[in-house]
């Protein structure tokens, strides 16, 4: 019988060198990790639509203008940095759009709102990542790279290292948090990924991901009935940075808490309820 003569490839071009190569040129730039594995996805996805690795500025610019309409200003921005990197390491350097970030709050949870995600988690694992995403501000990726030797049980804090801003910090947890945590703590069995003890790690021993941690967060909103619009970042940092302007807290001290670099980033959470407004009317500008 003769052999049926159909080419069963696939098409997709086979981009791993080029990416292995991006890969070294970033680390040798001195980009932070999470930030070289974003790019990596980012030109893995520019490289398989165009496919082949040596793209023209034409090719570029196509691709640009396919995706400007169904992504977000800050992913768009992610996109021309890791596409100009990518240009300049093929020699082919080009400048590719910035746009402006829109830096108005649309969404936060109101105190009621926290507590009863909080109420209808039953899972203490689950319930001392929520609390110390909650209370100590962070962002789902800093959680994800905790390990035991992070948290000081005596202040009660917890090191960041590596933060999005590039270096360490210190995170003051209060007692709720605290004490939720060291509950889960005595039921965590001993655990080691690629030499280290994560603080939290799933039921199938590996670390947890954004992704993972995301789907987690609205499982319990959903569960808890919150219908507002927002995501787990808006649960760990909008939220939190809400309530603490709401309720007369510096913005310095709310930028401090946040971590950020510059205060123009903290400056979105500045919106503050009108009785802290006629508080501070009534304080400050009394005759």
């Amino acid at each position: 019988m003769e052999r049926m003569r159909i080419n069963w490839s696939s098409g997709i071009p086979d981009v791993k060198p080029a990416i292995e190569r991006y890969q070294r040129y970033l680390g040798v730039k001195g980009l932070k990790p999470n930030t070289i594995r974003l790019y990596m996805q980012i030109v893995r996805i520019y490289l398989t639509t165009i496919g082949y690795d040596q793209p023209s500025d034409k090719d570029a610019i196509k691709f640009c203008d396919g995706i400007q309409d169904c992504l977000s200003r800050s992913t768009r921005n992610n996109y021309s940095a890791a596409l100009g990197h990518y240009h300049t390491m093929i020699g082919k350097s080009m400048k590719f759009p910035f746009v402006k970030v829109n830096n108005i709050l649309p969404y936060f949870f109101d105190e009621y709102d926290v507590q009863r995600i909080f109420n209808v988690c039953k899972n203490i694992k689950h319930l001392a990542m929520l609390k110390i995403l909650f209370f100590g501000c962070l962002r789902s990726s800093e959680l994800a790279n905790l390990n035991l030797q992070d948290y000081d049980s005596s202040g009660p804090t917890l090191r960041l290292r590596e933060t999005k801003n590039g270096s360490d910090a210190i995170v003051y947890l209060v007692e709720e948090a605290a004490s939720i945590l060291n509950m889960y703590l005595s039921l965590r069995p001993p655990m080691t990924i690629d030499g280290k003890q994560p603080l939290f790690f799933t039921d199938f021993s590996r670390r947890w991901t954004a992704g993972k941690m995301h789907r987690m967060f609205m499982y319990y909103k959903e569960k808890a009935g919150v219908q507002k619009k927002g995501s787990l970042h808006t649960f760990s940092r909008h939220t939190p940075a809400s309530l603490m302007t709401s309720r007369g807290c510096s913005i310095q001290i709310v930028q401090e808490v946040l971590r950020h670099r510059s205060i123009a980033t903290t400056l979105r959470y500045s919106h503050v309820s009108e009785d802290v407004r006629r508080k501070a009317v009534n304080e400050f500008l009394c005759v």
